[in-house]
């Protein structure tokens, strides 16, 4: 019968425990809360780092760009001073001059030509702003279109009236760098206005500042003129065409308020995140930007960030492998007592929990092997008075037919027998083992001399009286708890598969397995036993007919393996 008993199979059914909570391990419990312990110092830490660095850096960043973007506006003011200066210089010499002929004046420009190198050009205007004198280092090719063809009769009226007169920056199709025209006013001895002094003047020399401006990695400053565009940059192919910026964020602003500010975020026209500041350029109106890439910026707030992460990592690897030897040494010993609980709960009383512990978890093994050996002993006496009970009571029905004597006990054997041939569980052979035990129980209602009577029998009494014998077993059986799982083998065992039999008329596999095993086991007994109505029958004779009611009266499975156990019986026995 194997190692459970019938008592076992009840037990291990009425113990089992129903509906247990989810597990939340011990380890991970533990593993969470030395993981809290131990990061979430660290990460407040490194939050207020990051954000105490974050505005020391911010606050840093405004004063680098702030200040960079002055220095530069400043160095370029003072270059275009000194051109300046250069240029009055050269007004009043031609003011004293005034009394030379044409030649002498031209050789006096042309000394200051070669004294300044960013001054490509010299001309004496008269009032009408007609070329009187001129000297040429580079002879500059202009369009109509051109703003100093534009600008010339307003920087000639400045310089009458005795003013300076700054033009607009424009781009001439032979020389690389942005050009300037500047318009002085020339004095003789008595300082009245004579003529005009008119400069081209390269701002090659005056973009310098702000071409050597760098910022770590990719940071650089440009210079933009009163309408936003590039006087000045990196890219020589921008300046040539004189790109206009006035719609990055940080110029247009410069353009709007018109003065230094430091520090903004804002996109490029490429649209990257950039950190900037602007200056003005004094007396020029000219801007000068100072960029770099935001990222470039933060660059130490994410190597925090990055290093902040890492030994995050290496804690979390640290705490989690201590957390897993620590734990390891409480939960293991809890699982082991959890497991063997359960079994001893599921019937097994022989479970020892071996723990060695000799803290309060090994005591409580102890007291718990201590509580099994004791239900063990308390579990023999009841499997023996039950396996007994039910003996008894399988025995006093065939008594009641002294034909059928022994009956039950056969058909549980053949019964158990096919079910260990179907595979099935051990807790599923002892059930149809109790079941195949008490099928015909219900024989207890049923007259003795109508069970002594063979074929007197009527058929009235056969329909209405005998063929209720399974319902009887079942309505006996049903006040008891334990076996409401064997009922059906019981109630059933006499349906058939193909729905022709009784007390319902099931069919197929709507008939329990219980009852299909037991219809089997017991058609099988009946016929190779002495009945007073048929003789005994041989045993393969008997096996020929079941073969033949597969599928009809037997589920075609069943009769498999029946007959595959009956040979290994026999072979066994032989």
């Amino acid at each position: 019968m194997g190692k459970l008993t019938p008592y076992d199979s009840m037990a291990a059914e009425r113990a089992a425990p129903q509906g247990l909570p989810k597990q939340r391990r011990l380890l991970y419990q533990l593993l969470l809360i030395m993981l809290s312990i131990a990061l979430l110092p660290l990460i407040i830490t490194g939050l207020n780092l990051m954000k105490i660095n974050k505005e020391f850096l911010e606050n840093e960043l405004l004063l680098l760009h702030t200040q960079l973007a002055n220095d530069t506006a400043e160095k370029v003011a003072i270059r275009f001073e000194n051109v300046v200066n250069e240029l009055k210089i050269a007004s009043e010499s031609q003011g004293l001059a005034s009394s030379l002929d044409i030649f002498q004046r031209r050789r006096l420009l042309l000394f200051y030509l070669e004294r300044y190198p960013s001054i490509l050009s010299l001309s004496v205007l008269n009032k009408n702003g007609q070329e009187d004198v001129q000297a040429y280092r580079t002879l500059i090719k202009t369009n109509k279109a051109n703003p100093l063809n534009e600008s010339h009769d307003i920087g000639v009226k400045h310089a009458i009236k005795g003013e300076s007169y700054i033009g607009d920056t424009y781009i001439a199709s032979d020389i690389p760098y942005p050009l300037l025209a500047v318009y002085l006013p020339i004095k003789n001895e008595a300082g009245q206005i004579i003529n005009v002094l008119k400069a081209d003047v390269s701002l090659k020399e005056i973009s310098i500042p702000v071409e050597r401006v760098g910022i770590r990695k990719d940071g650089f400053g440009y210079l933009v003129n009163r309408k936003g565009q590039l006087i000045s940059h990196r890219d020589k192919e921008k300046v040539k065409l004189q790109e206009n910026m006035s719609d990055v964020e940080i110029v247009g602003k410069y353009l709007a308020i018109g003065k230094t500010g430091g520090a903004v975020p804002f996109k490029d026209k490429d649209g990257r995140e950039m950190l900037g500041a602007y200056a003005s350029v004094r007396n020029l109106g000219w801007g000068v930007i100072v960029q770099e890439p935001k990222s470039d910026a933060y660059l130490s707030v994410k190597l925090m960030t990055r290093t902040t992460t890492m030994w995050g990592i290496l804690t979390i690897i640290i705490v989690s492998i201590m957390a897993v030897v620590f734990s390891n040494r409480i939960s293991i010993p809890i699982q082991r007592l959890v497991e063997s609980t359960l079994s001893i709960a599921k019937g097994n009383f022989k479970e020892k929990i071996n723990i060695t512990s000799k803290n309060e978890i090994g005591q409580l093994a102890h007291t718990f092997n201590y509580m099994a050996e004791r239900l063990d002993e308390y579990s023999q006496d009841m499997r023996e008075l039950f396996v007994s009970t039910i003996k008894s009571l399988a025995a006093a029905i065939d008594t009641k037919d002294p034909y059928t004597h022994g009956h039950s006990e056969r058909v549980a054997s053949i019964s158990t027998m096919i079910a260990k041939e179907l595979g099935l569980p051990p807790q599923e052979v002892e059930r149809v083992y109790i079941a195949a035990l008490l099928h015909d129980v219900g024989k207890i209602g049923i007259d003795d001399h109508l069970l002594k009577k063979g074929t007197g029998i009527t058929e009235d009494e056969y329909n209405n009286i005998i063929k209720q014998h399974p319902v009887l077993g079942a309505s006996i059986m049903a006040p008891i708890k334990q076996l409401q799982k064997i009922i059906p083998g019981a109630k059933y065992h006499h349906e058939r598969f193909d729905g022709r039999g009784y007390p319902e008329g099931l069919a197929g596999k709507d008939i329990p397995l219980l009852a299909r095993i037991i219809a089997i086991a017991d058609t099988y007994d009946a016929m190779t036993s002495e009945r007073p109505y048929q003789k005994a029958m041989n045993q393969l004779s008997v096996i020929g007919k079941i073969k033949e009611w597969s599928g009809s009266r037997f589920d075609p499975d069943i009769v498999t393996a029946f007959i595959s156990a009956i040979e290994k019986e026999r072979r066994s026995n032989a």
